[in-house]
Formats: structure tokens, sequence, C-alpha cells
């Protein structure tokens, strides 16, 4: 496969040898290990690498492309959404890592505890809904 970008032809696939945008080349078992570093597959990979994601952006707005490589991109409420129930799914234990903030009381001020672990957070609610 080769794509032209930029006026570079960049090959992406060749006999388990896998090219990044900057030259660099990677062996496939090796990349794909390398992906379930968080900070490698959203850091060096997201800049290196085209995905459906960047490729629609492109088509839609190659400005906006260059942009949100270089200064990044808004966190939408669905990119949020996404991202719980993709660890929840994929990943419980990132997921019950996670301190959950209810929002409600931080602004109501009139409860002093405003932050819980997942377990605390879920006994809560469920002791609210069975007073109602």
């Amino acid at each position: 496969m080769v794509i032209l970008i930029a006026q570079k032809t960049v090959t992406i696939m060749t006999q388990n040898k896998i090219t990044l945008l900057d030259g660099k080349q990677y062996d496939r078992a090796e990349l794909l290990k390398k992906m379930d570093d968080d900070s490698f597959y959203y850091g060096e990979l997201n800049k290196l690498a085209l995905s459906s994601s960047s490729l629609k952006q492109i088509l839609a707005s190659p400005k906006t492309y260059k942009y949100s490589l270089e200064y990044g991109s808004e966190e939408s409420q669905a990119l949020r959404d996404g991202w719980l129930f993709h660890t929840a799914i994929l990943e419980p234990e990132v997921f019950a890592a996670q301190t959950f903030i209810d929002v409600q009381a931080r602004i109501q001020k009139n409860s002093k505890k405003q932050s819980w672990s997942l377990e605390e957070y879920s006994l809560q609610k469920r002791e609210a809904m069975q007073s109602v």
C-alpha cells in the first residue's frame, strides 16, 4: 500500500515491516506490542500514522488536521464517554482505578466528600435510589 501525503510517497506496510510517516521502520509484531502503551499510541503513533479518523479529518479540512497535530484538539463529551465505555469493557483495572466526582454535590457544596472510588460511588448511588 502506498499513500501520497504532502508530495511524499510513504510505504505503510511491506513484508511485516511497517514504515511510519517519519520513515522509521518497525517489525509488525514489535509495533503491535508498543501500541499497548497509551503514551506511545496516543503520542508518537498518533502523529506518525494515519487512522481512519485522521483521514476523515484531512478530507474535511487539512488545515484543521494540521492544527490538531500541533496544538491538540478539544475533548468532547462523546470522546470522554467513549473512553469510559472502552475502558470499562476492555481495561476494567484502569476503569476501577478512576476517581469519580459527583458534580452535583460539588456544585451544591452540601456534601463533605465530593470524590469517590468506583465502588464507593456505586454504593452511594444504589443507596440513594433505594431511599426514593
